[in-house]
Formats: structure tokens, C-alpha cells, sequence
């Protein structure tokens, strides 16, 4: 029996991690765009338009990257949610 549980712990331990791993990723990624949003503010880049293309396309890329980091989580909290 302590075998299966030091098996489980094991696993939980490890996915763990990588729901850790997950959230580094997606802080890192806040922390690029909010250093690119602030560099597009020193660059030119051409006129407002161009400007406002290119932050919107930057805000859906990082949209996207939320929603998959977010339903990684939910899948990882789901899967190890322990029944009392």
C-alpha cells in the first residue's frame, strides 16, 4: 500500500511541476509582451494604424497563449482533485 502511494505522490509531485512549469511559461510570456508593448512606445513604427495593427495582433497572440495555459490548469487541477 505505501508503495502505491509513494507511486502517486510521485506522479502528483511531478505533474505539479509542470502545472509550475506551465505558469513560468505564461508569466514569461506577459513579461515579453509587456516589454514589446513598451518598446513599440520608443520605435517608430510608421503611422497610428500600423501602430494599433501590430498591438492587436500581439494582444490575440497572447490571448490565445492564455487560454491554453488556463485550460492546462483546469485539466491538471481536475485530474488531480482528491475526493473526500
Amino acid at each position: 500500500m505505501s508503495s502505491w502511494l509513494g507511486g502517486i505522490s510521485s506522479g502528483l509531485g511531478q505533474s505539479l511541476g509542470q502545472v509550475g512549469g506551465s505558469l513560468s511559461s505564461f508569466t514569461g510570456q506577459i513579461s515579453t509582451f509587456t516589454k514589446d508593448m513598451l518598446l513599440e512606445g520608443v520605435e517608430e513604427v510608421g503611422d497610428a494604424a500600423t501602430e494599433l495593427q501590430v498591438s492587436n495582433t500581439k494582444l490575440v497572440d497572447i490571448e490565445a497563449a492564455f487560454a491554453s495555459q488556463k485550460s492546462e490548469v483546469r485539466f491538471f487541477v481536475h485530474l488531480f482533485r482528491v475526493e473526500e
